[in-house]
């Protein structure tokens, strides 16, 4: 089988893939260091803000300005 090369619209979206996981390993993360006070409820909340809202733009996202510049 030969190997597909990939496309930039496949890095993007592999590199979002990476991020969205290390996000949600850091979020276990935070969520301990919270529960034993080394870290403050509202460093955590605004954190989950944040990946709330990266997460909701994903959702939105549209990737068709690649296709335009190809």
């Amino acid at each position: 089988m030969k190997n597909k090369e990939l496309t930039l619209e496949d890095k993007i979206k592999g590199f979002i893939i990476l991020n969205y996981h290390a996000m949600e390993f850091k979020i276990k993360y935070l969520k301990k260091e919270c529960e034993r006070g080394r870290l403050s409820r509202d460093y955590l909340n605004g954190y989950l803000k944040g990946v709330t809202d990266f997460k909701n733009d994903l959702m939105e996202a549209d990737l068709k300005f690649l296709k335009e510049e190809n």
